[in-house]
């Protein structure tokens, strides 16, 4: 009986260690971003796990660095899970106008604009 107890005790030691550990890690790559330090946000990335907000970070990192290609790879991923993300396709659509590949970036200004018709700054980009 006793050492279930402590076997329970020890579980419990460990995922709570863990879940601050995952924590530290988020801040630490939130104060990079914040301070601009993208690459060090990046390695840090790296070692996470596959969420839609960390890929949305690692896209906007390699985009900072002028990685476009990979921005857009992570930014198209987001996109393919989560069709509505709006962030994501702005930076596309950004992308691909600044790489003055003009149809593509109308394409995904046309796309946020039908998401959502309320905000004009989406129809500006496609004018």
């Amino acid at each position: 009986m006793r050492s279930k107890k402590q076997l329970w005790v020890a579980m419990a030691w460990v995922i709570v260690t863990v879940m601050a550990q995952a924590q530290s890690a988020a801040d630490e790559i939130n104060q990079n971003l914040e301070t601009q330090n993208y690459r060090a946000a990046l390695a840090l990335l790296q070692e996470q796990d596959s969420s839609l907000s960390n890929w949305y970070k690692t896209a906007f990192c390699q985009q900072k660095l002028g990685n476009w290609a990979q921005a857009k790879h992570w930014y198209e991923r987001i996109l393919i899970r989560d069709s509505l993300h709006l962030s994501a396709r702005v930076n596309l659509g950004n992308l691909y106008f600044q790489e003055a590949n003009w149809p593509k970036a109308i394409r995904y200004y046309r796309e946020l604009i039908h998401l959502d018709s309320t905000n004009f700054s989406y129809f500006k980009s496609c004018g």
